[in-house]
């Protein structure tokens, strides 16, 4: 199929691998490398998440092709690499664990930032009774624990992105090492983010036996 052919977004993302599946991957391959079109490389990136099943032959082709583009993600994407990894990729340490390398990486460039930041909270619970082996994966919990203490205190990102890393880090690992983390923070010359922290530190005392 033409990519002139397919449209708008909409049907990109909405109808392509909804009822095709894989039939017209070299489509969605297409827009995703069509850089003229940022809306449609989205769109690309989403159409994934509408398949009804994520077979093993389907993941063994999407896993590794939304992996590659890790690097390349903009915010004009909206994160659909990443997102659509933690959607469909069962295998959580191969997948997972590249996401939070490559948000490490933007950290230390300072180009840590939403999108790809409100997509790592995602990653972890450590409410065990939740049953759910994908959210408590302890290597993937460890590395999403590393990328939000790294945000919070990392002096090359937003102040409102290691805030938002400050309080993500007191919800989901409410203990002492997190409390160690945050004290520093708590002196940070920018208020969001010794607020967060002083907030933070409140929050898990008050969880802590």
């Amino acid at each position: 199929i033409p990519l002139r052919l397919v449209g708008s977004e909409m049907c990109i993302r909405d109808r392509l691998m909804t009822f095709a599946e894989l039939e017209h991957f070299d489509v969605v391959q297409r827009a995703a490398e069509d850089a003229e079109h940022p809306e449609l490389q989205r769109a690309a990136f989403f159409a994934p998440r509408n398949m009804q099943k994520w077979t093993l032959e389907s993941q063994d082709l999407l896993c590794p092709w939304l992996a590659s583009k890790l690097p390349e993600m903009s915010g004009e994407w909206d994160a659909g690499p990443a997102r659509s990894i933690v959607y469909g990729c069962l295998e959580v340490e191969r997948w997972l664990v590249p996401i939070l390398d490559e948000s490490l990486a933007r950290v230390k460039k300072g180009t840590y930032a939403k999108p790809l930041s409100r997509v790592i909270p995602t990653m972890c619970s450590t409410n065990k009774a939740s049953g759910d082996p994908f959210k408590t994966n302890p290597v993937v919990c460890a590395k999403t624990r590393e990328v939000l203490a790294a945000a919070a205190a990392g002096r090359k990102v937003a102040a409102d992105e290691r805030a938002f890393a400050a309080s993500t880090l007191a919800d989901i690992f409410p203990d002492a090492q997190t409390r160690a983390a945050l004290v520093p923070l708590e002196k940070d010359r920018s208020s969001a983010v010794a607020n967060a922290a002083t907030s933070g530190i409140a929050r898990i005392d008050s969880r802590l036996p």
